[in-house]
């Protein structure tokens, strides 16, 4: 029995180092990975070889996130902000906005401004006939009037240059007591200015809070809230 026992034993062991020698080392269990054949290329993807070609390797998601077309921004609120009329202004609002997480951009407009309202009386003849009514309003309390002397409205009679319609309106009812019915001209002229158009993708409540502060330490500037495109 015992040299049955040591003869099977034997033969464990050659059967042992017989497969060791073909199926090579043990891996404890480790799963195998596949080994690449060197006569195989390796597939490159086009947007790998793009970054290659200009010396800024990138991941192949990298690649494709940045070749996808771009789709069109989803914001939470857009609000306008103006106008501005003054660059310092408008560089000092803009430093105070840099510092929000949102999308600023200018935007020009031109706008008819009102100078004021001039009460006068059509050119007369002569200068004599003007200077000859002016001495008539003159004589019935009527001052602060002057005979223009040159241009198309040369020898017309000026009765005031007013910022406020109201201020004109009043002038008007002074003139009519005394029977005299003079023109109104409203003076207007051609500015730009400048808006600050601003986009926000969240529900960022610091934003309407700056712009609150904004306006309020610029009377001459509002906010405006408007739909975004």
């Amino acid at each position: 029995m015992k040299i049955i026992f040591l003869f099977f034993a034997a033969l464990n062991i050659a059967f042992f180092l017989w497969q060791s020698t073909i199926a090579g080392p043990s891996t404890g269990g480790a799963k195998k990975q596949l080994v690449q054949d060197d006569r195989v290329q390796t597939l490159l993807l086009l947007s790998e070889a793009e970054a290659a070609k200009n010396g800024k390797p990138k991941d192949t998601l990298t690649a494709m996130l940045e070749s996808a077309p771009s789709k069109g921004k989803k914001y939470a609120a857009c609000y306008s902000l103006g106008p501005f009329e003054k660059f310092p202004q408008l560089k000092s609002v803009s430093g105070q906005l840099q510092e929000l997480d949102a999308d600023i951009s200018q935007r020009k407009e031109s706008e008819q401004v009102v100078l004021g309202h001039w009460v006068f009386l059509p050119s007369f003849p002569s200068w004599q006939d003007a200077r000859k009514k002016v001495q008539e309003l003159e004589q019935k309390g009527i001052k602060d009037i002057f005979i223009l002397g040159r241009g198309e409205m040369k020898n017309a009679v000026s009765l005031g240059l007013f910022k406020h319609e109201s201020s004109a309106e009043r002038r008007l009812a002074q003139l009519k007591k005394i029977g005299i019915k003079p023109n109104v001209e409203t003076q207007q002229t051609t500015k730009e200015i400048i808006w600050l158009d601003i986009n926000v993708e969240s529900a960022n409540q610091s934003v309407p809070a700056t712009l609150a502060n904004i306006v309020k330490d610029n009377s001459d500037l509002q906010v405006i809230n408007r739909s975004c495109k």
